[in-house]
């Protein structure tokens, strides 16, 4: 990469790569994130301020492109500090939905273009117009690719294929002697 002078946005691709790395090294650290959310009050508020004042500067006042540039990046950053440490006091939880989701998320991943793409096939055919097709097609194709989960999910044999795990039969067996574990009482 250092050899090649790779830009995206007007900067070199290792500085994307390098704050990539950055942020993935502290905020994968809990003991950083439970610190930060203690500093939600101010991120919060520092990052609606900066982003009205980026707004109304950019739109309103023109003569100004040094401050609106400090404003958008400040936005940015203290958008991200904000929602971090939002997200990891309302949405870091766990239920049986989430579970769930989780335990499928490839098999989603994988069912849902096809899925999405037949769709709005379909719904092309009958020429309803672009807005009411992506309506329709997220209105259509989420439950669908939902329910297409849950059957996979399901199903005994057909799940190994898409990466989730073997569902087994537990049958114990009564005549095995008692100093067998009783791990190896079951046959799988």
């Amino acid at each position: 990469i250092s050899t090649f002078e790779v830009k995206l946005l007007g900067k070199p691709l290792i500085v994307y790569i390098f704050v990539y790395l950055l942020g993935y090294y502290f905020f994968s650290s809990k003991e950083f994130v439970d610190k930060l959310s203690r500093l939600k009050w101010f991120f919060t508020p520092l990052f609606l301020i900066c982003s009205c004042a980026n707004v109304a500067l950019f739109i309103f006042i023109r003569d100004y492109e040094v401050l609106n540039n400090v404003c958008n990046y400040l936005s940015f950053v203290t958008g991200i500090l904000a929602l971090i440490t939002i997200g990891h006091d309302h949405l870091d939880f766990e239920s049986n939905f989430t579970r769930f989701n989780s335990k499928i998320s490839y098999v989603f991943y994988i069912t849902h273009f096809p899925i999405v793409v037949l769709c709005q096939y379909f719904l092309s055919i009958m020429r309803i117009g672009i807005i009411a097709n992506f309506a329709l097609s997220v209105v259509i194709s989420y439950p669908l690719t939902y329910l297409v989960c849950a059957l996979i999910e399901k199903s005994r044999y057909v799940r190994v294929v898409f990466g989730l795990k073997k569902i087994y039969n537990a049958l114990e067996i009564k005549d095995i002697p008692d100093n067998v574990p009783d791990q190896c009482r079951y046959i799988l």
